[in-house]
């Protein structure tokens, strides 16, 4: 099984737009850590998930301040780029229920 490096996850904005979209309008936000020297504020440790934010009882649930639209946009590009071979391919973008 081949991993995506942690980095590349948040970088090519991944992670903003799992939580964006999916994640914070539940109410929930999976987060990433890394160690920072106590002085500068400058990371000293790879990044790494950290775990999951739950303010489920929070009705709003949670948003971004600020965005970074280059990430969104990115995302978007590569959905693009997918789409046609996943739906040719599966029939298919996002995986339906099966019938019961």
């Amino acid at each position: 099984m081949k991993y995506i490096d942690v980095n590349e996850f948040i970088e090519e904005g991944y992670l903003q737009e799992l939580n964006r979209r999916f994640l914070h309008p539940l109410g929930l936000a999976l987060t990433v850590a890394a160690d920072a020297d106590d002085e500068t504020g400058e990371i000293t440790s790879p990044w790494r998930i950290s775990g999951v934010q739950d303010v489920r009882d929070d009705p709003e649930g949670m948003i971004f301040d600020p965005l970074d639209p280059a990430k969104t946009h990115n995302i978007e590009r590569l959905e693009e780029e997918r789409r046609t071979p996943r739906v040719d391919a599966l029939g298919f973008w996002i995986q339906p229920l099966e019938d019961q």
